[in-house]
């Protein structure tokens, strides 16, 4: 089943928000194939590494139930912080779509060593630190 964006009434997020990702049901971490499939949806939504999170920067949530007669349910939504009496806030979640429903059907892994051999970064990519260098001004007199 699908519902589209425009299925759904009531304010929506801005551009450019970077989405929380939940990832509900312990068949994630079971079996192979929805681990991988997993890692697919984990690259497909990142953008770019966050160490630190504000409670207020959370606006959109995307959930992924993987449920015990196979099927995967896609949901969308948008995080409404409201007063609770304390200091932290009321959470609610508001449906905001588009809503998706999965069966993973068919799946062909790949063996280990090519998986490691895909997983690597190139050495371009790599930081490398220089080592016993300072910034260090050099006085002239």
């Amino acid at each position: 089943s699908f519902q589209s964006l425009y299925d759904f009434v009531g304010s929506k997020i801005t551009v450019g928000t970077k989405p929380c990702l939940f990832f509900n049901g312990p068949t994630w971490d079971q079996t192979d194939e929805y681990k991988h499939l997993k890692s697919i949806f984990i690259d497909l939504f990142h953008r770019e590494y966050v160490e630190n999170i504000r409670l207020q920067g959370l606006e959109h949530a995307l959930s992924f139930t993987a449920t015990p007669d196979g099927k995967i349910l896609f949901r969308s939504y948008k995080i409404i912080l409201k007063k609770s009496g304390c200091k932290t806030p009321r959470i609610e979640l508001e449906e905001i779509g588009p809503r998706m429903d999965f069966t993973l059907r068919r799946s062909k892994l790949s063996s280990e060593d090519l998986m490691k051999e895909a997983c690597k970064k190139p050495k371009v990519l790599k930081v490398t630190k220089k080592k016993n260098i300072a910034d260090r001004e050099i006085e002239i007199e």
